[in-house]
């Protein structure tokens, strides 16, 4: 960014992605710097929500609408519930007659992959017909496992890899858990609404990505029974599956329509570069007449 103004690139965006509330002092610092060299240095402040808006640029930015929200939008038709592929799926997994609860996300700490399996212990032992899917890979994947087999629950949990079926994965479940403890908007809750799954996530999560009613969030640190309760409560309540697709296009999470708004954008700032230019050439033209 720093070069980028040097150079007079014209359009500088920073996009957040993140709602990060760090806790120690040096890293509270570190934010602090590197949030003022964003915002001082970026011609255009962006993020992918409101919560992540504000965590970087600041409340009084997001009421002024300084800030311009670009959605993690989807291809909705992708994710689309279909009766048919859960059916193949659950088939192909020997997962029929079983309450499936599962997971997206890379095996990071940032996941909390150690609280899930934590959670679904007990969970598994009042729903003893219950697996745990977990779709992913990383750097905390054999630590998992590790966690898993001390706690005799091989036959209970798996663990299926990085895959691109995952709007498959998600059809298949019946539950989605993301105890994650910092998140920005994260997609794949978008996804798992549009085949019509409940969530139950943690309060890191913003609440704005409940856009169907259908995720329930959970204080981190809150005891793994009040989980367990949520979980149960979410099953019970969640009746018939049924597309969700309808209330996602409405809120804006098409990608056809997200991607247009976004085309649209960049192609307005044509006029925006050419006046800076204009203004550069005749700065430059008085500097050498004087």
């Amino acid at each position: 960014l720093v070069l980028a103004k040097h150079y007079r690139i014209p359009v500088r965006i920073v996009h957040c992605h993140q709602n990060i509330r760090v806790k120690s002092k040096a890293s509270r610092l570190i934010q602090w710097i590197c949030a003022g060299i964003a915002k001082w240095y970026a011609t255009d402040w962006w993020a992918c929500g409101r919560d992540a808006g504000i965590c970087l640029f600041g409340k009084r930015a997001m009421e002024k609408g300084s800030i311009h929200i670009l959605n993690n939008a989807i291809d909705l038709a992708e994710f689309d519930y279909d009766a048919n592929v859960r059916k193949a799926f659950r088939n192909r997994y020997d997962l029929e007659g079983k309450i499936v609860v599962g997971m997206v996300g890379r095996f990071t700490k940032q996941k909390n992959h150690q609280k899930l399996i934590q959670v679904f212990q007990q969970f598994h032992e009042g729903c003893p017909e219950s697996v745990l899917l977990l779709i992913g890979e990383g750097e905390c994947r054999e630590q998992i496992q590790d966690q898993v087999k001390r706690m005799g629950m091989g036959d209970d949990v798996i663990l299926a890899g990085a895959s691109n079926e995952v709007s498959s994965f998600l059809q298949a479940m019946d539950l989605f858990v993301l105890p994650s403890i910092f998140e920005g908007l994260p997609i794949v809750l978008i996804e798992a609404q549009c085949t019509g799954l409940p969530c139950v996530v943690s309060g890191s999560v913003t609440d704005e990505v409940d856009v169907c009613g259908l995720i329930s969030f959970v204080d981190l640190s809150a005891p793994d029974d009040e989980w367990v309760k949520n979980m149960m409560d979410s099953i019970s309540k969640s009746g018939s599956r049924t597309s969700r697709r309808r209330q996602l296009e409405q809120a804006g999470y098409d990608i056809d329509a997200e991607a247009k708004k976004l085309e649209e954008w960049y192609v307005s700032q044509g006029s925006r570069i050419c006046h800076m230019e204009d203004l550069r050439r005749n700065h430059v033209t008085a500097e050498k007449a004087e």
